[in-house]
């Protein structure tokens, strides 16, 4: 801090490792804490839409969701969402990524209907990007498979009890 001063990159930069620190240790609110430092530090420097501060926002909504407050950690991933979007466009992995954490944070709040749409979008984008075989791809298809199911007859029911 001394040498390079409050806003400079690097700071920011050990402000978010401080923060992936202390929600590594489940301290969630200190992890806000030094996460919102790096935010603040992007946020006087980058354009609004530099991928570092959809980083940033991602951050934040893990922190939010890990803490149960899911309607905080929403807020945060659509930031996050609407930056990778517009940079990377709708077919990006990093955009399946965002989907997927918005679907865990509905999932959260057992709003089901909502949490597997999140994450049917993300599937697709990676079936499409990465292919079936792809960890990530089957990551995506097992939080598909906790929501839904499909019966004996054929139809799809959602799972109540998650």
């Amino acid at each position: 801090l001394k040498i390079l001063g409050p806003d400079h990159p690097k700071v920011a930069t050990n402000y978010s490792n401080l923060g992936a620190a202390y929600a590594d240790k489940g301290d969630y609110d200190r992890a806000i804490g030094y996460h919102k430092r790096a935010l603040a530090i992007d946020l006087k420097r980058l354009r609004p839409d530099h991928p570092n501060l959809a980083i940033r926002y991602s951050n934040l909504g893990v922190d939010y969701g890990r803490k149960g407050d899911y309607d905080r950690a929403i807020r945060y991933y659509k930031k996050a969402l609407s930056i990778n979007l517009k940079r990377l466009g709708p077919d990006h992995p990093k955009v399946a990524i965002r989907y997927c954490n918005l679907g865990d944070a509905y999932k959260g709040k057992h709003e089901f209907d909502r949490a597997l749409k999140y994450y049917l979008k993300a599937l697709s984008i990676a079936k499409r990007r990465l292919g079936r075989n792809h960890q990530q791809t089957k990551v995506y298809q097992k939080r598909v498979d906790d929501i839904e199911w499909t019966d004996p007859f054929g139809t799809i029911r959602m799972r109540m009890a998650q």
